[in-house]
């Protein structure tokens, strides 16, 4: 299922970020969806991350821009 973007975190060249809301999400509920992806070769490299404590976010935003290709 496509969830639409509710914010653009990042659209470079190296990596698309959005955050979204699962539809199985009440609206005010304070969970954070991201989907991050990263070119590899010519595929590629995508995470679901999800988290319900806005604490987290710094740990979970290190998390996203650590994605790299593997060299």
């Amino acid at each position: 299922m496509m969830y639409p973007p509710k914010n653009v975190i990042e659209d470079s060249a190296t990596r698309a970020w959005i955050a979204y809301k699962a539809d199985s999400v009440a609206v005010d509920s304070p969970e954070v969806n991201w989907y991050v992806a990263i070119q590899v070769k010519t595929s590629v490299c995508a995470v679901q991350i999800d988290f319900k404590n806005p604490s987290s976010e710094a740990m979970m935003k290190q998390l996203a821009e650590s994605m790299s290709a593997v060299k």
